[in-house]
Order: C-alpha cells, then structure tokens, then sequence
C-alpha cells in the first residue's frame, strides 16, 4: 500500500511541474511578445502623431481659408492662410533641422524657417500637392519609421491648392 501512494505523489508532483514549467514558458513568450509590440507602437508613435497633428490642423481651415504647398526654407511647407479683421495671415507647417516646425505670420512678413516653434521631433517632413484638392504628408521619424496620409482639403472660395 505504501508503494501505490508514494508512486501516487510522485506522478502527483510531476505533473504539478510540467503544469508549472508550462505555465512559466506560455508568461514569458507573452511578456517577450508584450516587449515587441510595445517597442513597435513606440516607434510608430512619432509619425503618426506629427501627421495627426497636421491632418487637425488642416481640418480647420475650409471655406474662405486657403490651403497651400510652398518651397520653405530646405523643403516644402503646407500654407493655411486665414484673414482676421481683414489681414492675411499665414501658418507654416514644415521640417526644420530635424524638428517638425509651425510658424505663424502675417503674410506681408517675410520670416525664415528659424522663426517657428517646434512641434516634435522628426527626420524629414515632406509636403507634396497631389491634386488640386489632396495633399500628401510623409513623415520619417527619428528611428526611421516613415508613415504617410493624404489629407482631402474642403474647398471652398479660396479652397484648395
């Protein structure tokens, strides 16, 4: 009888550790998957934030306002222009030394790309007028990562590019 109840205990711990070995092995292929899909959003972060600070930007400004692209500075800028109390104004969205840049201006000054604040940093920051309506944005992030979207510009009087 002692013989069938050891065994009993035996196979009883062994199984208790084949479970737990199991158990430690399935946690850390999940942690180390956790640490990869974590490093990639990170990456990702920078792009699609610059982009997405751009496309809200550019969603405000329909009607009378106009949407431009222009050569600033090394590269291309998108122009929104506004008018207030019957003055144009300009705000530039642009790459400047590494940084996504915003400048705001009237548009009878005459500023250089220094002048801006800085948004975030990034590797490249292009602007290209696709069609009269359709604005591509690519933006390289500090790591490398390019993200690209295109923004619908909502015509209007003065709409468009």
């Amino acid at each position: 009888m002692k013989r069938g109840h050891s065994l009993d205990t035996v196979m009883t711990l062994v199984l208790f550790s084949v479970f737990t070995g199991a158990m430690l092995l399935v946690l850390m292929l999940g942690v180390k998957s956790y640490q990869g899909i974590s490093t990639s959003v990170e990456q990702s972060y920078q792009e699609r934030t610059c982009l997405q600070y751009i496309a809200t930007k550019v969603s405000h400004y329909s009607g009378t306002e106009a949407v431009s692209v222009t050569e600033f500075g090394d590269g291309s800028a998108l122009v929104l222009q506004e008018s207030f109390d019957g003055d144009l104004y300009n705000t530039y969205l642009y790459e400047y030394n590494g940084m996504a840049m915003e400048l705001f201006c009237a548009s009878d000054v005459d500023l250089g790309p220094e002048a801006g604040f800085v948004i975030m940093s990034v590797e490249n920051l292009q602007v290209e007028a696709v069609t009269q309506t359709l604005v591509q944005i690519s933006c390289t992030g500090s790591n490398g990562g390019i993200a690209t979207q295109f923004i619908q510009v909502h015509g209007g009087e003065g709409g468009g590019l």
